[in-house]
């Protein structure tokens, strides 16, 4: 038999098996009754076009409707995170497994000092080169006298907020750092910058209340001066009732006077004036002064002398001191500096003397000390392809009840009535 003939029947008999479809075939009806054979075929196709339609409508419905979706990803590195904000920035959430981190795991803080501080003028053999060229036995206002004690208690400053900043890391790195979960680095770089500048701001008013403790100790319990350059003292003899010859040490507030004013230090324990490198005016040292009590002469004073080195040879010439073998370098006014050449000491002290917070923070070493097991994350969307053929087979079976229960009784129904419909008689 020709493929075409072949072809043909099969298609015939296929077309035959589809019309003659009886999924509601009655075993106790004959089969010749033929009505209800005919009955039984429209129930079928009737339930063939019921499903068909409610699986439409059940799987755009399906395919249209919102759900949430949550995902999860265990054990995921720093890099996965990453990959994740980027894409659910809102919804990614990933608990810490440890949640309290010390800052020093994450934080790194370093400061460098303003360039005087790693200089020859803070050094013992700059100290002693000034204090071997004074030649005074009494107090006096010159830089031969007070030089030596000025660069020496810049030298304490150096070191006292060295060590303040020193300490005071060491309890910042101690401090907990509290995160239930990773946050982002936006997040994480604001809240460690803010830790920073309150640390830096905390360190910096801790040690000016401390400095300013002192100040107003010494003014108000009317200290003298180590170097006796508040008070001037003099004596008066008198005669005893013997004619012994004695003398009161008499004792008075001493007065600093420069071009515009007088003041004494029984006034203002503040009092400086530009200071000489002699009584007779030899040399003035630019930006130094001297005053009723160092710490406040020095910290009126400037460095500007000490950026030019022509000044620093005259000076050392003023002392006597520009044969000794003992380089004195200008300071560096190239540099990159927030301070001026003639910025106060007090203003310089009031930044800790810092040039430069260099401040290090790690959201990596942030992330893997918070150590998280898992990730998740939940969005609202559509069903995809699987989900939603997953569930159009849950719901055949029911529909596929349903239907069958209800097609051949729909078409009973619809028979009876079309049987009692009234007919009129042929004889009327």
């Amino acid at each position: 038999m020709p493929i075409c003939q072949r072809i043909g029947n099969l298609l015939s008999r296929l077309k035959k098996s589809i019309v003659e479809l009886n999924i509601f075939h009655s075993n106790i009806s004959s089969v010749t009754d033929e009505n209800e054979i005919r009955t039984e075929i429209i129930s079928t196709r009737t339930f063939f076009l019921f499903l068909v339609v409610s699986l439409v409508i059940l799987t755009g419905y399906i395919s249209q409707i919102q759900v949430q979706k949550t995902f999860e990803i265990s054990y995921p590195n720093y890099d996965q995170y990453l990959d994740l904000y980027k894409q659910y920035s809102t919804i990614v959430s990933c608990p810490c497994t440890t949640v309290s981190i010390p800052y020093e795991q994450f934080i790194n803080i370093k400061a460098t000092y303003h360039q005087v501080c790693q200089s020859i003028y803070i050094t013992q053999f700059w100290i002693n080169l000034i204090k071997s060229s004074s030649t005074y036995q009494q107090p006096s206002p010159t830089f031969r006298y007070v030089g030596g004690p000025l660069f020496q208690l810049l030298t304490s400053f150096c070191n006292s907020t060295n060590t303040t900043i020193d300490q005071g890391l060491n309890n910042f790195y101690k401090t907990l750092f509290i995160s239930g979960t990773v946050m982002s680095s936006e997040i994480f770089q604001t809240q460690t910058n803010e830790l920073i500048q309150i640390f830096i701001s905390s360190t910096i008013n801790s040690f000016t209340r401390s400095l300013n403790i002192i100040r107003e100790t010494t003014s108000n319990n009317g200290i003298i001066s180590g170097l006796l350059t508040n008070f001037d003292y003099h004596t008066e003899p008198y005669q005893t009732s013997n004619n012994t010859t004695m003398y009161n040490v008499i004792s008075n507030y001493h007065t600093f006077t420069d071009s515009t004013s007088n003041c004494s230090c029984g006034d203002s324990p503040s009092c400086t004036a530009p200071v000489y490198v002699n009584n007779g005016n030899s040399f003035l040292v630019p930006g130094m002064y001297a005053g009723c009590f160092m710490m406040e002469a020095l910290l009126q004073s400037n460095l500007i002398c000490f950026y030019n080195q022509s000044c620093i040879n005259d000076l050392r010439y003023a002392l006597n001191s520009s044969s000794t073998n003992f380089r004195t370098t200008a300071l560096d006014v190239t540099l990159p500096s927030q301070y001026q050449p003639n910025t106060t000491i007090n203003d310089i002290l009031s930044k800790l003397m810092v040039e430069q917070w260099i401040n290090t923070t790690s959201h990596r070493d942030y992330y893997d000390q918070c150590n998280p097991i898992q990730c998740q994350y939940s969005y609202v969307g559509k069903n995809d392809f699987i989900t939603v053929i997953t569930t159009i087979i849950g719901l055949i079976g029911g529909l596929n009840t349903i239907l069958r229960f209800i097609a051949p009784r729909l078409i009973q129904i619809y028979s009876k009535r079309q049987t009692n419909r009234v007919q009129p008689f042929a004889g009327e």
